[in-house]
């Protein structure tokens, strides 16, 4: 991480209020140049209180921004709003690297797929899992395209094994994490600019297994 030099970063991290996301907050604090700026979204209030606390604890000098939003409803303007707010080019000083972890996801109903009746429950469910990732994506390079200077830039999503096996009654799911990671491979391949990486970091001792 050092090729940043001593620039700032700018980094945005999905679901942060809990879990991986709040992990991929307070493990890469202590690594970010002094000045940096870190977005977290997510709907539980109380949740990035806490991860606010702990990315403060962990680097003093880095800024983290709460934003209470849920993003099976939000729309593109609420997340170019949430980005020009809080990391937006009014800042005084330009990133020298900018990352964006797609990080939020839900379960889904765990029915067989032929049980399948709930079409406000689909909609919803893909609204969050699919078109939040399009819109923040979009939202997230039109910013930093407004940034003067080169700006490195990284966008990771956080994939999941059932994004290529298939599990029975985790129908939802498994087909979001195939969407998924087949929108990252088309932005790798229209924006060859930008580093795009789908990550699965295997099982993970979070809510959703508890689920």
């Amino acid at each position: 991480m050092s090729d940043s030099g001593s620039a700032p970063w700018w980094v945005v991290v999905t679901g942060a209020s809990q879990g991986f996301g709040a992990a991929i907050c307070t493990e890469l604090a202590p690594l970010l140049p002094p000045g940096s700026r870190m977005l977290g979204l997510a709907r539980s209030q109380q949740g990035l209180a806490t991860t606010a606390a702990a990315v403060t604890k962990a680097n003093p000098a880095v800024t983290f921004s709460p934003v209470v939003m849920d993003l099976a409803t939000a729309k593109a303007v609420d997340y170019e709003a949430a980005l020009e707010d809080n990391l937006g080019t009014s800042q005084s000083s330009p990133p020298g690297q900018a990352l964006l972890f797609q990080n939020a996801g839900s379960l889904g109903s765990l029915k067989y797929l032929r049980e399948m009746d709930d079409a406000a429950h689909l909609s919803a469910y893909f609204n969050l899992n699919i078109s939040s990732v399009i819109l923040l994506n979009a939202a997230f390079m039109r910013l930093i395209s407004a940034v003067s200077g080169k700006v490195k830039v990284k966008i990771i999503n956080i994939s999941s094994i059932c994004a290529l096996e298939p599990f029975k009654s985790w129908g939802l799911y498994c087909t979001s994490k195939a969407g998924r990671d087949m929108l990252f491979r088309v932005l790798a391949a229209e924006d060859p600019g930008v580093r795009v990486l789908n990550y699965s970091p295997g099982p993970l001792d979070t809510g959703m297994q508890v689920k």
